[in-house]
């Protein structure tokens, strides 16, 4: 039974995590590249995509953020942040209909991606009835 799989991401986590990191401390450029990078190492997952995605939307590029997030979930459909940050960024590109779509459409649970659907569709609605 080989361990590669296994720490192999565990190894994309750390650097994921490291990345996250570095954006949290303003190091936008490291941040990048080492998304980048990974982007390029494990095609095959979305984690790279996101930290992307969020780096533009740091930046205030929503579109860019967009394809980002696009892009993530063509790797991984059913990924629930990359979802909820795609319905954050089309209510930013002035899409708020598309933005609800995109909220309603995942499922309601208890964990970051949710609550952060609930709370733009929250949002949403209060601004539409203001």
């Amino acid at each position: 039974m080989s361990t590669e799989p296994a720490a192999s991401e565990q190894l994309l986590m750390l650097l994921v995590g490291a990345g996250h990191l570095a954006r949290s401390h303003g190091c936008f450029a490291q941040a990048r590249q080492l998304f980048e990078q990974l982007q390029v190492t494990f095609p095959e997952r979305a984690s790279p995509w996101l930290g992307l995605a969020l780096l533009e939307i740091d930046r205030q590029d929503y579109a860019r953020a967009s394809s980002h997030c696009r892009a993530a979930l063509a790797v991984a459909p059913d990924y629930a942040l990359a979802r909820a940050w795609l319905g954050v960024c089309q209510f930013a590109l002035g899409e708020g209909s598309q933005a609800v779509r995109t909220f309603s459409s995942m499922d309601a649970h208890d964990d970051a991606a949710g609550r952060l659907a609930a709370s733009m569709l929250q949002l949403i609605h209060a601004l539409d009835r203001a």
